[in-house]
């Protein structure tokens, strides 16, 4: 499998790199101050489905559990197949948000899920 590389590029964006170049980057975000929230994790296409996500992710579970934090909470639309990845990863659905009525709409319920790390 390849090396990966995570850094920290702001406080609350970590870069995914490989071979010296960034694929893909988490950003999350801290609700209420205190309960981290992964806004999304991004991969370049070409890279998907090789586990490089899923690398990611533990590695952003590990650091968060090492920082104290006890839970993660994530969001996907309903119809898109992140909800399949964050629950093979462990995550279990905790409600959804109806945005059809929404400025700005969105055809599909935001499913949020989350894993106590």
């Amino acid at each position: 499998m390849q090396n990966l590389q995570f850094t920290a590029e702001t406080a609350f964006c970590i870069a995914i790199g490989c071979g010296g170049k960034k694929i893909g980057e988490l950003r999350w975000a801290l609700l209420w101050g205190e309960l981290p929230f992964l806004e999304k994790i991004i991969l370049q296409e070409d890279r998907r489905g090789e586990g490089i996500g899923t690398r990611a992710m533990r590695y952003f579970e590990r650091t968060l559990a090492k920082n104290g934090y006890k839970t993660l909470l994530v969001s996907t639309r309903e119809d898109e197949g992140g909800q399949h990845f964050f629950r093979k990863l462990g995550y279990k659905d905790c409600g959804a948000l109806d945005m059809r009525g929404f400025a700005e709409p969105q055809p599909d319920a935001e499913l949020f899920l989350y894993k106590n790390l």
